[in-house]
């Protein structure tokens, strides 16, 4: 990342794109390094065009930063939460298994499916999110283009799957891959 570049996304606050990519590299080396493992929680905001299609943009950011302000209220100070796009966000769960991360983005995911935050006093409205769980273990030797297509397939099927639902990225492998 060029020296002096913005690190944060301006709607949100989280960290952008690019600094989280460094970051997964980062997460590599150390992994590789100690043999420990680490996870890629990413999610989506289900049905996001339709809530700026009937409420506005203006609308859709605040249902954004709202989203943004529960997922760091729900994380640890070693995790890397940032916004990937519009409506998708991602965590780095340093040190953290697929069973631990399933069990993190089970407690997000719930937290925004029965919150009563999303929106405004005269607005409240209901989201739900659809996830992708990749875990980075040093044997299977993954780059971070790779982890990056894994999470993008895995969020695909938990909207396939009919949406507010966590796809971890072995629920789609073949059985043979993780014998």
């Amino acid at each position: 990342m060029e020296e002096n570049a913005p690190v944060r996304d301006e709607l949100t606050g989280l960290y952008n794109w690019e600094y989280f990519h460094d970051k997964i590299k980062h997460e590599v080396d150390l992994s590789n390094r100690y043999s420990k493992p680490y996870s890629i929680v990413r999610f989506d905001i289900d049905n996001f065009k339709a809530i700026n299609d009937n409420f506005g943009f203006e609308f859709g950011n605040l249902i954004i930063q709202q989203v943004a302000d529960l997922c760091l209220n729900t994380t640890r100070g070693s995790d890397v939460v940032a916004r990937q796009n519009a409506e998708e966000f991602v965590v780095l769960l340093p040190g953290i298994s697929l069973d631990d991360s399933f069990v993190f983005a089970e407690r997000v995911r719930s937290m925004i499916e029965n919150s009563e935050y999303f929106g405004t006093e005269e607005n409240p409205i209901k989201i739900t999110v659809s996830m992708g769980i990749v875990t980075y273990v040093r044997k299977e030797g993954m780059d971070v283009s790779q982890m990056i297509q894994l999470l993008d397939t895995a969020v695909y099927q938990a909207k396939q799957n009919g949406r507010n639902c966590i796809v971890p990225y072995t629920s789609f492998m073949p059985q043979e891959d993780f014998i």
